[in-house]
């Protein structure tokens, strides 16, 4: 049973009072750490327990501008997402990737946690700054720089003492806090589970850190640290950047710690010096240091070359072209590729967008209508100015008017102090993507209408009418003339939107799909600092024959998910995401395994199940033969679950 709000609020006083007349002993750090914010939050920043309001929420156009000046983080967690969702979330957590300042720019969570996700206000773009809800896992992590958890109870705030809170600050190279990894439950939890947890959390910080480094250095060579001579997990590594004359430019923050040596004191000193080398190690093999650490293990060294680092940040296109230093997994780059009356397509709607002509993307979800969109607008004349999206599905239709286009200050309850710009005065000069258009209501519609042809906003509440000049890209997975046709579009706005029509292709259309399957993989396995993975020809053969009804999208998701569960150098069909494997066509699932290794297991008890336990077709399945089949499977397995099959008949 929860403390009561009174009772919580006296403990929060009675605790501080204890600690601040020096009469409380403290067992270990983390309650040093709970009870100094409490300190914080009613000494300093006056706060009350009972008191603590709901996070504050920043609107669209804020969160947008928010996640573009963090592109730099967005750009190499979605990989750690994911395999930290693998591990944590069927165990009831909420995963969030705050930044510097608090303020959640990425999530994922189960559809299980709905109600108290949006009941705690865990969502995109929602402040947690200590400052503002008290002592909370993520802003009181940002206060004291370290993983720690708060579980429950020790919450400042009476409305946070139903969850439980760990985290871990993530590190730019130069010492500055690049975010704050945040698992969450709702869930009845304790000290220990959290401490199992809080180490799961620190990997997944350490992994990003290592590749924000490689990252922000990209074409520099890096020098990987490990205490293990295998280096199969980012976790476990330390790095530092050298320049052209071997000396130190930068590291993260674990490879001073790892060394016992000041980040001031390295920083511009010769490699060699500072570790006992006669020569800097070359990327062809792993050095033993035998550098004598704290514990007395060893130390191993190897180096990423320039041209291993694939992090490349895309150079700015001239007008009218895509960026060549787009990655060639982008679905924009990927159009442009063998799919010639795709190709044809969007050199059409480039030319048309530079003079001025609205462009519709047409096309199944997943299939890269954003980020086309995106490549256009920085191919385009107006490649300096804002490129402002809004997702019609995303935004409640009571507030979409206020979104697009804006509102005084106290146009209605809840209206921001100072108003709204909205986001089609946002994109001034620029161009405004309205995704998923054919969702957007019929009365917006007719609004919408009047800015294009007028050219001008009249924000909510009044206040005159704002001239716009704004080139306009829209998207829909919905046929929009059939929409018309039925009456759930008005024509004339279909025809102001439909400058040219760009249909972009499914993925198992594509005439170039096993390129794309590479390509894909190949950049999942470097984003994660794993260049050597490759896919298995079985693998490859999988996902080649799968439908891929979520297209580029899913398929990017399927990269990730792969490299996530690969602990060896190749990737195999039982390392896929269990939907695409329960799809595969009759290929060689089996991996040259030693036996009873987990990913045996899965290849032998994915074959048994397609093939009802059917020993001999599942031998076929797998490309192996039956008697090698009985021995990796126990017989009294195979008579247990025939018999279990035949009764479901």
């Amino acid at each position: 049973m929860f403390l009561n709000e009174l009772e919580h609020s006296r403990r929060v006083a009675t605790s501080v009072k204890a600690v601040s007349a020096a009469r409380t002993n403290l067992q270990d750090s983390r309650q040093i750490s709970i009870v100094r914010s409490w300190h914080r939050c009613l000494t300093r920043y006056g706060l009350e327990p009972h008191a603590i309001p709901a996070p504050n929420i920043l609107s669209l156009a804020e969160l947008k501008a928010c996640r573009d000046a963090d592109e730099d983080v967005l750009a190499v967690v979605q990989g750690e997402l994911d395999r930290l969702f693998i591990q944590v979330a069927e165990s009831y957590y909420a995963i969030t990737i705050t930044n510097h300042s608090g303020v959640v720019i990425a999530s994922r969570y189960l559809a299980k946690l709905e109600n108290d996700v949006q009941r705690v206000g865990i969502i995109p773009g929602s402040s947690w700054l200590e400052e503002e809800q008290g002592t909370n896992g993520v802003g009181t992590c940002l206060k004291e720089r370290r993983p720690l958890s708060v579980i429950m109870g020790e919450h400042f705030g009476t409305r946070l003492i139903g969850i439980s809170c760990t985290v871990a600050p993530m590190f730019r190279s130069r010492g500055g806090i690049l975010g704050v990894i945040n698992v969450t439950t709702p869930k009845q939890t304790n000290r220990l589970v959290q401490s199992m947890v809080r180490q799961i959390v620190i990997n997944s910080a350490r992994r990003i850190e290592n590749l924000h480094l490689q990252r922000e250095y990209a074409g520099k060579r890096v020098l990987r640290f490990s205490r293990y001579d295998d280096f199969s997990d980012l976790a476990n590594e330390a790095r530092l950047v050298l320049d052209d004359q071997n000396c130190v430019l930068a590291g993260t923050p674990s490879v001073f710690q790892l060394l016992s040596v000041s980040r001031d004191a390295m920083t511009g000193s010769p490699i060699t010096e500072s570790l006992g080398l006669k020569a800097v190690p070359d990327s062809a093999k792993t050095l033993d240091l035998r550098h004598p650490l704290n514990d007395g293990t060893r130390l191993y060294v190897r180096m990423i070359g320039p041209d291993e680092s694939r992090f490349v940040n895309p150079k700015r296109p001239a007008a009218g072209q895509i960026s060549d230093a787009t990655p060639k997994s982008g679905p924009y780059s990927l159009l442009l590729s063998e799919a010639k009356e795709v190709a044809e397509q969007v050199r059409k709607a480039q030319r048309l967008l530079a003079s001025g002509l609205p462009i519709l993307l047409q096309g199944e979800t997943g299939t890269g209508k954003s980020a086309l969109a995106q490549a256009l607008h920085r191919a385009g004349p107006r490649r300096d100015r804002p490129f402002i999206a809004i997702n019609c599905t995303a935004v409640p239709q009571e507030l979409m008017e206020s979104e697009l286009f804006g509102y005084k200050a106290g146009a209605f309850t809840g209206a921001a102090r100072h108003g709204s710009k909205g986001l089609v005065r946002e994109a001034d000069g620029g161009t405004l993507f309205l995704d998923e258009i054919g969702d957007m209501p019929l009365l917006l519609q007719s609004r919408f209408l009047h800015v294009l042809g007028e050219g001008t906003v009249t924000p909510l509440g009044g206040g005159g009418m704002q001239s716009v000049d704004i080139s306009v890209i829209s998207a829909s997975l919905h046929d929009l003339q059939h929409l018309v046709d039925t009456g759930r579009f008005r024509p004339d706005l279909f025809f102001r939107l439909s400058g040219a029509i760009v249909t972009l292709p499914s993925l198992r259309d594509r005439p170039d799909l096993v390129s794309i399957i590479e390509s894909f993989f190949q950049d999942e396995a470097m984003r994660n600092g794993r260049p050597n993975l490759q896919l298995s020809s079985a693998a490859v053969a999988a996902l080649a024959a799968y439908s891929w009804p979520g297209n580029l999208r899913e398929l990017r998701h399927a990269a990730r998910h792969a490299v996530a569960m690969t602990d060896g150098g190749e990737i195999f069909p039982c390392h896929l995401p269990s939907g695409v494997f329960k799809g595969l066509p009759l290929v060689r699932a089996m991996p040259p395994t030693k036996s009873n290794s987990r990913c045996e297991k899965s290849c032998l008890e994915a074959a048994l199940l397609r093939t009802g336990w059917n020993v001999s077709a599942a031998a076929r399945l797998l490309g192996i033969s039956r008697s090698t089949l009985h021995r990796r499977v126990p017989t009294a397995v195979l008579r247990q679950a025939s018999r279990e099959a035949g009764s479901r008949k």
